[in-house]
Formats: structure tokens, C-alpha cells, sequence
């Protein structure tokens, strides 16, 4: 009996098992997606995994019912496509309680039948090598488990969950053809059939959020990630495949091998809670990965030696049922209390306890009993072995609260709001609390003075490059998004795989939302706010739009469209109000419909005062350009209006949130997304131009020196210790993440270029910041980096010999009697060279710190300075992402898209 074509048959349960095993496995980096793509906490997710697992057992006894029906051959080509059309029908769900359905039912049904068939049609083929057999057959799984989840993640990644599932479901109709290998045994009579079916519920947990804990807590990437379950994958196979031959071949110490796995399992379980790096993850996966796949390759030899083989059908029906209403609520369980903790570790040490308590329980099995059907003597199990999980569970469980309370730093009694308010192109010299007052801007200076000004923060140079550095917490030349900026209809935008700053917030519980400017890509829907971390979004995809009509004119022929979305739906309603305006009423509306038990996380990332379009590059309210009478050059008056009306919507704002009653529990930070952008005089940026000012600061937008980088600032927040001041750390728009993450209840963020900076501001120590690094091109060669008080500029962007790395003044210039002693004020010192130095020639080397205005070049006086950033930049080019650049794509052109700048790509 042993032997023939049941090896055939071997082959066979081996692929029907890589197949289902390595699809369900692939549900951890699935998770991690759909948790981006849907408003859904872990434990609402969590049943789509606990359903794939549960059903797999639970459907034992129906499945068990069919093949007594009709074959073992029969009830895997049904299962398969039963399984294949969930996994289809997934590719059109809308939500997640579609997916539930479709994936978590449907697709979990079908697994359930495919399942049992494997390990009958074994038992009917082997009876001496049985368990050999079973454990290479099995042995599949771990296969699959390694093979299938990488290959996931790279669809996932490229194509998006949609085909995910398309491709998931054309795998699984593949086991039809292998079924027909499953040929029954004609030498087989009325033999019982044996089953390998005892799981626990804590089984698929590591399976189910091991990636999503290895990115949201341990910063990984999610290709990353999915090897983890990779590791596992392996180790399962090389287990079972163990777990078969000494199931044959050692049955003087299965027992006691079986119960060292089960013990194995739990413990691996539990260190992965504590892990606290992902070497550490990837040891965990491999030692759970390994005593699971070798325990389920024994499960049926054990059941065998307890129960005797003439009992063992009906043994298993029941086992199979109790273990997998089990696993229907182990994984929501434990994303439950993920939710309530905020992190995984908890999860995962109570249900490594759990394991190890059920291996202590087995050890109280009569020996007599675990020797029923064999024959042989199995060796006693010694009180201090039994003991031994109960000695050590406890000591475990004394660090459970330690890492609870370092994954659950709250600041203040309930996590802050958070609200960014984010100018576009606004100049250094355009708020008042610098100290020149041709632009008053009395609800900023009110804010700032009662705040911190931060006279040293730095975001980047241009629109995307900076939203993108906020949004990943990364420098921009670590996501490809480092040269220029996103151009309409560009098929391109952040890269899917970053987690976005949103997605942070939203998994401690935060509403968020987003109002205002994204120009971070919008080719596919999937590249768009909703679906990247924000419950809703009103705004506009690309660069600009014009205050009134919305509709970009600056970009290439053919491409100009309207461009305002609510959500997904174009906000066609909204012609008319001027932008400012209409933004500020749209956040104050989400302010007033905000449930105050959660957490709010808003960014306002304004238009304002951004240019509008090249016929009319400045648009305010006539009341608001009356105002500034006093201003001769019309541009510039203009420019003047747009802001002053900016200053009003900020206090119309922190009115709202006083109204809410959330002011009190809020932090609020202000600041540009770069320097200021044109000018008539000094500085010829190109049309069209906003006339902003960066005085006295030397460049403007898309300049590497101080006035296209240094940015216009302020943190206001009744929980700021430190107040009333003006901080001249380090800071840097990265830093922004980290630090609210953070504050908002996170453990803190590894891997990113980030830091925490809420302590230094709040207490008024020394930024953790020491260097930043401002550009990294290679498509321009243009580098900047400052460390220290040291700022080092190579290369300078000419934009067709416009200028845009000199000083200029307004264009009616400094009128002194406007000109105050503000403690935001800058002092530069004094020209020393009349030629200042030119960085497309040589590099520039400036002390910052003492020449803000970068006046002076020290190049010459301290060539080690130099060579010493020099050789930084080297070290960091060589591990920037190529620049994502790409040409429009024709498909995006108005004509094709009802006159939208609407996603093109499905």
C-alpha cells in the first residue's frame, strides 16, 4: 500500500497545500493594506483572517459528510472553486463588510472543503510511512507560506488589493487540476480516516498581524515585512517535513516532541511581543514558524496514540469544530485589544500564554492513554516539566505592563488634536512677528507670541518635495520625490508602500482629515487622500488652481481641467468662493461634526498665497486689497491681501476649536511649505509670480539657501511647558511625525528620518537635532546639507538663468517706519564680500548660526568643514532613490476626463 502512486498523490497535497496555506499566509501583508484602504479598526479586519482560519476547521464534519458522498477528489475541485469565486468576487467589494463576506465566508468556505481531503486520501494511500507522508504532503504549507506572501506584497505594491485578489483567485483555480490527482485508492476498504486538525486560537495571530506590527511598531518596510512571513513559511515546511519522520521513526519521544513544539510555539509567540527589532521578529518567525509546522505534522499520530483509530473520524469532526469557532474569535480578539492598547506587543504575549498554558495542560494526559493504539511504553512526564510553562508565564507577564506603558506614552491625559495649518509659498518676511509690519498678521503674532517661534526650522524647496518629507516623516530624496515637483497629468506620486502620517494618527484612534492642497499624486484612486490614512478630504490634487474657477492654467496644453474634489466626488458647487474662504469653513465643518471621544487630526494646507494663474497671478477680495493702501506696487498690494485673509481664517479656526471646546486639549502649528516664491525686482523667478519676500533672507522657493528652505513657523499649545519665546533650534519638517505620533500615545518611530522633538520644545532643551540634509539631486546637481551651525550649498537650480538665489528686497523696499524689534527678527550681520559666492561654481560654506543671511563664504577658511560635508552628501547620494520623474501621460488630458483632474489609471 505504501509506496506507488500514492507519492503522486503526496505531490498533490503538497501543492493544494502551498496554495491555500501560502494564500492565507499572504493575508498578513493583505491586512496591512486594507487597514491603509478602509476605516476599519484591527479587530472589524480581524475577522477576515479568523474566518479564513475558523472555516478551514470548522467546515471539517461537512466536508468529512461530502467525501463520504463522493471522493476525496470530488470535494477539492469544489472547494477550489468555491474558494477561486470569493477570491473574485473580493476584486469588486466596496468596504470591508463586502470583504468579510466575500474573502473572510466565501473564500474561507471553499478552503474548509479543500482542507480535510488532503489528509484522508493520505491515510487511504500510507499506513507505515503514514506520517511521513502527511508531513511532506502538509509540508506544502510552509512552502506556499514562504513563496506566496513576498509575491503578494510585489502585486500589492505594483497593482493594488483589486488585483491582489484577481490573482489570488486564478492560483486557487489552478488546485481544480491538481484535485484531479487525488485518484482514490482501490485497495482501500472501510479504513478510518485520520486528520491533522488540532490548532489553537492563538495559531493564525502571528500569521494575521505579524506584518502590520513589524511596520506600524517597528517601522519596517512592508516588502520587509512579508518575508517575515517568508521566515515562518520556511521553518513551517522544514518542521513538518521533521515532524513527519519522527512521527515514523522516534515513537518512544513523540509525545514529548510534541509537547516541546506546543511549548516552542508559545514562547516564540511571546518574544515576538517583545521584540523590539526586526532581526529579533525574524528569529521569532522562524522558531514559531518551525515548532508549529512540526506540530501540526504530528497532530494526527497524537490523536491516533490518545483516541485509537477506531474512534478517530468522529474524534476529529469535533476537535475540528471546537478549534475553529476558536479561531473565529482569537484574531479579532486580538485586534481588539491591539486597538485598546495601540500595539500589538500586548496581543501577542497573551496569546503566547495562552499556548504555553494548553502545552502545560497536555502534559496531564495519562501516559497509559497516549499509548492507547501503539503498544509502546510512552515515558512519564515529570511535575517540574509540567510546572515548568506556569514557573515562567509569570515572570513573562511581569514586563507585559512595562511594555504597555513604553508603547503608550501619553503626554497629557487624553491624546492632544492635532491641527497643521500649512501656507503654500508664503515668505519669511510676510508674517509680522518677524518683524516688518507692511503685512499685518494679528492672529498669527497672537498665536506665536503665546507660543514658541521657531526661527531655525527648515522644510524643503518646492511643494511636493516638502508635503511628501511631512507626510512619510522622510527626507525627500529617500521616496524619489527630491527633483521638481508633481506636473498635472504625471502618472506618478509618493510611492504606495510609505505609511503616511495619517495612517500613524488613525491606528491610535485619531480622526483625520485633510483640507486643502495633497499634490502628492492622484493617477489612480489609490495614490488619493481617502485612500491613503485620511477619513475625508476636500481640496485639490495638483500644484495651484485659481482662487475662484479651480481650474489650473500654468501646465501643459491639453491637461488644464477643474480641480476640487469632495472625496472622490468633484465639488463642482464650490465655484465662486474664494479658496481661502471655502477651505476655512470646510475644516471648521469638520471641527463641529467631530466626535469628541476621539482624538481630532487636521491638516489645513491652504492655497493661499500660493500664485493663481498666469493672466491673473494674484487674487484676493477687493475689501482685503483695500486694506493695503499704503502699499504702491500692485502685486505686491495684491500679495498682501491674500495673506491678511489667510491671518483671519486662522483665527476663525481657533474660534471654531474654542467653540468645540478642544482648544484646550490642542496643539496647533503653523508653517510654510517652503520659502516665498517671485518677485519683480532682484530676483527673476519667471511668470507668474506671487511677489512674496524672504527679506532679508538670501534665495527664494526652489533655492537651496536660506530664504527657499528656512520657513515661517510657530507651535502654539496649552501643553508646551516653555512658552512665550522664540526657539533658534534645529527643527525640520520630517521631524513633525515622530514627534505627534508620539505625543498622541505611539511608541516611538525607528527608521525615519524624523526625530521626536516634543521634549526640546516643550521644556526649551537642546533640539536632537543636529544636521539636516536639504537636497539631494543628482538630476540638477544640487546639494545642501547643514549640520551644526554649518550650511553647505553645491549646485544651484538657474530655472533658465532666472535667477533665484540672490537677495532682493520688497518691491516698494524696506520702509523703515514699518520695520519693529520683534524677537523674531533676524540679525545677519555685515557683507564682507561684495561677490557673493556662487554655488552652480564651487561649493558655499556658511555659519548660519552667526550669518543667517549667508552673506559670508567660508569655503577657503575651512576646507576640512567642507570636505567633511562633502563626504556626507557622497554617503547619502549613494542612497538616494532615483528620481520618480516621468513623462504625461496623454490618457490624463482634460478631453479624456469630463474636463477633471481625475484619476486616469484603473
Amino acid at each position: 500500500m505504501d509506496g506507488g502512486y500514492g507519492w503522486v498523490v503526496v505531490l498533490a497535497t503538497f501543492l493544494v497545500n502551498a496554495v491555500v496555506q501560502g494564500v492565507i499566509a499572504s493575508t498578513g501583508v493583505l491586512l496591512n493594506v486594507l487597514l491603509d484602504q478602509f476605516n476599519a479598526g484591527r479587530a472589524t479586519i480581524g475577522w477576515i483572517p479568523s474566518l479564513l482560519g475558523g472555516l478551514l476547521l470548522a467546515v471539517g464534519p461537512f466536508s468529512s459528510y461530502l467525501i463520504d458522498k463522493s471522493s476525496c477528489r470530488t470535494v477539492t475541485i469544489v472547494g477550489a472553486v468555491v474558494a477561486s469565486f470569493g477570491c473574485i468576487l473580493s476584486s469588486f467589494a466596496t468596504g470591508i463588510n463586502f470583504l468579510i463576506i466575500s474573502y473572510g465566508i466565501i473564500t474561507g468556505f471553499g478552503f474548509g472543503l479543500m482542507y480535510l481531503p488532503q489528509t484522508i486520501v493520505l491515510a487511504e494511500w500510507f499506513k507505515e510511512s503514514r506520517s511521513t507522508a502527511t508531513g511532506i504532503g502538509l509540508s506544502g504549507a510552509g512552502f506556499g507560506a514562504f513563496i506566496i506572501p513576498p509575491l503578494a506584497q510585489h502585486i500589492l505594491k505594483l497593482y493594488g488589493w483589486k488585483s491582489y485578489f484577481t490573482f489570488s483567485g486564478i492560483l486557487i483555480s489552478l488546485c481544480c487540476v491538481v484535485g484531479i490527482l487525488l485518484r482514490p485508492n482501490p485497495e482501500h476498504q472501510a479504513q478510518k480516516r485520520c486528520s491533522t486538525a488540532l490548532f489553537s486560537a492563538s495559531y493564525r495571530i502571528p500569521f494575521s498581524f505579524l506584518p502590520d506590527y513589524a511596520v506600524r511598531q517597528l517601522n519596517t518596510t512592508k516588502s520587509d515585512a512579508a518575508y517575515l512571513l517568508s521566515y515562518l513559511g520556511i521553518a513551517s515546511f522544514l518542521g513538518r517535513v521533521l515532524g513527519g519522520f519522527i512521527g515514523d521513526h522516534q515513537r518512544h519521544r513523540r509525545f514529548l516532541v510534541y509537547m516541546f513544539l506546543n511549548v516552542m510555539a508559545g514562547f516564540s509567540v511571546e518574544a515576538m511581543g517583545l521584540a523590539g527589532s526586526y532581526f529579533q521578529l525574524a528569529l521569532c518567525s522562524l522558531g514559531y514558524g518551525a515548532a508549529s509546522g512540526g506540530r501540526v505534522a504530528l497532530n494526527s499520530i497524537i490523536l491516533a496514540d490518545i483516541f485509537g483509530l477506531s474512534v478517530l473520524s468522529q474524534t476529529f469532526g469535533l476537535v475540528c469544530l471546537v478549534q475553529g469557532v476558536s479561531i473565529f474569535f482569537g484574531t479579532p480578539i486580538a485586534g481588539w485589544l491591539a486597538d485598546i492598547f495601540g500595539n500589538y506587543r500586548t496581543s501577542f504575549i497573551i496569546f503566547g500564554t495562552g499556548m504555553l498554558s494548553c502545552a502545560s495542560v497536555l502534559s496531564f494526559i495519562p501516559s497509559n492513554r497516549r499509548s492507547h493504539i501503539s503498544n509502546y511504553t510512552e515515558r512519564r512526564i515529570s511535575w517540574l516539566l509540567r510546572m515548568l510553562p506556569f514557573v515562567i508565564i509569570p515572570l513573562l507577564l511581569g514586563n507585559t505592563p512595562t511594555v504597555v506603558r513604553a508603547t503608550r506614552q501619553v503626554v497629557s491625559p487624553a491624546p492632544p488634536n492635532i491641527i497643521i495649518i500649512v501656507a503654500d509659498d508664503l515668505g519669511w518676511n510676510d508674517v509680522s512677528f518677524h518683524g516688518y509690519k507692511e503685512i499685518p498678521t494679528p492672529n498669527l503674532d497672537k498665536l506665536a507670541a503665546e507660543g514658541i517661534i521657531l526661527n531655525s526650522h527648515y522644510a524643503h524647496y518646492m511643494c511636493t518635495p516638502s508635503r511628501a518629507a511631512l507626510m512619510t516623516g522622510k527626507y525627500s530624496f529617500r521616496t524619489g520625490l527630491q527633483h521638481y515637483v508633481l506636473r498635472a497629468g504625471e502618472p506618478r506620486g509618493l510611492p504606495l508602500e510609505e505609511k503616511l502620517f495619517p495612517q500613524y494618527m488613525r491606528e491610535l484612534g485619531y480622526s483625520t482629515h485633510l483640507v486643502g492642497k495633497w499634490h502628492l499624486g492622484y493617477a489612480r484612486n489609490e495614490m488619493t487622500p481617502t485612500f491613503r490614512g485620511f477619513d475625508s478630504f476636500f481640496g485639490y490634487y495638483t500644484g495651484y488652481v485659481d482662487y475662484y474657477n479651480y481650474t489650473p492654467t500654468a501646465v501643459s496644453a491639453g491637461y488644464s481641467a477643474f480641480d476640487m474634489w469632495d472625496g472622490l466626488q468633484p465639488a463642482k458647487a464650490s465655484k465662486g468662493q474664494y479658496a481661502t474662504n471655502l477651505f476655512t469653513h470646510q475644516a471648521i465643518e469638520r471641527i463641529r461634526e467631530h466626535n469628541s471621544d476621539r482624538p481630532l487630526f487636521l491638516i489645513l494646507s491652504h492655497l493661499a498665497p500660493h500664485y493663481a494663474n498666469e493672466d491673473d497671478p494674484v487674487q484676493a477680495p477687493k475689501e482685503y486689497i483695500d486694506r493695503f493702501q499704503h502699499i504702491a506696487h500692485e502685486g505686491r498690494r495684491k500679495y498682501a491681501a491674500t495673506v491678511a485673509v489667510l491671518d483671519d481664517a486662522v483665527g476663525e479656526l481657533v474660534e471654531a476649536l474654542s467653540e468645540k471646546k478642544l482648544l484646550e486639549n490642542s496643539v496647533i502649528l503653523f508653517s510654510s511649505d517652503n520659502g516665498g516664491a517671485g518677485a519683480v525686482e532682484g530676483i527673476h523667478f519667471g511668470p507668474p509670480s506671487s511677489f512674496a519676500s524672504n527679506w532679508p533672507l538670501r534665495g527664494a522657493k526652489a533655492s537651496q539657501f536660506e530664504g527657499g528652505v528656512r520657513v515661517a513657523s510657530f507651535i502654539w499649545s496649552p501643553l508646551l511647558k516653555s512658552v512665550k519665546r522664540v526657539s533658534s533650534e534645529l527643527y525640520h519638517i520630517t521631524d513633525w511625525l515622530s514627534t505627534f505620533y508620539r505625543l498622541g500615545g505611539g511608541i516611538p518611530l525607528r527608521n525615519m528620518d524624523g526625530l521626536d522633538i516634543w521634549d526640546s520644545l516643550s521644556h526649551a532643551t537642546p533640539s536632537p537635532r543636529t544636521e539636516i540634509v536639504l537636497q539631494i539631486d543628482p538630476v540638477w546637481k544640487e546639494y545642501a546639507i547643514r549640520l551644526n551651525q554649518y550650511k553647505l550649498v553645491w549646485g544651484s537650480n538657474l530655472r533658465n538663468n532666472n535667477r533665484i538665489d540672490d537677495w532682493y528686497i520688497p518691491e516698494t523696499g524696506i520702509q523703515e517706519n514699518l520695520v519693529v524689534d520683534s524677537p523674531g527678527a533676524l540679525s545677519c550681520g555685515q557683507l564682507k564680500n561684495d561677490r557673493p559666492c556662487d554655488a552652480s561654481v564651487a561649493p558655499c560654506l556658511f555659519d548660519v548660526v552667526q550669518d543667517p543671511c549667508e552673506y559670508n563664504n567660508l569655503a577657503e577658511q575651512l576646507p576640512d568643514v567642507v570636505d567633511l560635508l562633502l563626504g556626507k552628501i557622497r554617503k547619502y547620494n549613494a542612497t538616494a532613490a532615483i528620481s520618480q520623474n516621468v513623462p504625461l501621460d496623454p490618457k490624463a488630458k482634460a478631453s479624456l476626463n469630463n474636463g477633471l483632474m481625475q484619476p486616469w489609471l484603473h
